[in-house]
């Protein structure tokens, strides 16, 4: 029972993002908005199955229907990223990224030695979360070295970084935590993460229409407009 109930609070909230999403890229017609809805969407269907399946049969689903629908969804979030993306950010390097893919495998090697997970899986994932975190990690960066503080897309950038970081935990803590009750941490963990999809709703909010996140926009433009904000 609290597995179904917290999975309907996790699609309830996944439904309210996409209906605003939906509302949101019809009346403004920007990118950003339908790449939100794609990452929100795929990540609802991929949640609605799996609930789904667990009260049809009493059990996970076997098959990889939801995962893939996961992969897709971060794959959308790094396009949103990708989108807002400056022309001179793929000029900079930033050594510390190096750091990224260490990471993520090296995790993804602990659940599979420790929780016997599927080592496709988690080699996939990994490689995902890896061009998701990379992207996250470079583009605040980087805008934070142009810009200063004053730069819409931080919000968004951050909203990533949490989404990611909530991720990680909630697997993690599934694989000590087995218990289907309250007190088992990874409900709330997972509950945590839903909540983190509606943080992208501001973020993308705050940048559709800032000139400092228009990629057609010249380097003068974009410094003269960030100079008015501050």
């Amino acid at each position: 029972m609290v597995v179904i109930i917290e999975s309907s609070i996790f699609i309830a909230i996944l439904l309210i993002c996409v209906i605003i999403d939906t509302l949101r890229a019809v009346k403004t017609k920007k990118r950003e908005w339908m790449l939100l809805f794609l990452f929100h969407v795929l990540y609802f269907f991929s949640a609605l199955y799996y609930e789904l399946y667990f009260i049809v049969f009493a059990d996970e689903p076997l098959s990889h229907i939801s995962e893939i629908a996961w992969y897709v969804s971060y794959l959308f979030l790094t396009l949103l990223l990708q989108n807002i993306r400056d022309k001179e950010m793929d000029k900079k390097k930033y050594k510390i990224l190096y750091i990224i893919p260490v990471f993520t495998f090296a995790v993804a090697v602990g659940y599979i030695i420790y929780s016997e997970g599927d080592v496709f899986s988690n080699v996939i994932c990994a490689l995902l979360m890896w061009i998701l975190l990379r992207e996250t990690a470079k583009g605040a960066m980087f805008y934070k070295e142009k810009y200063g503080k004053n730069y819409p897309a931080k919000w968004l950038y951050r909203s990533s970084f949490i989404f990611c970081s909530l991720e990680y935990i909630t697997w993690t803590v599934s694989c000590f935590f087995f218990e289907e009750s309250w007190s088992n941490p990874y409900y709330w963990c997972d509950l945590m993460l839903a909540l983190s999809f509606f943080l992208f709703i501001p973020s993308v909010e705050k940048i559709v229409g800032s000139p400092l996140t228009n990629a057609d926009m010249s380097s003068d433009e974009a410094q003269s407009a960030s100079r008015s904000e501050g």
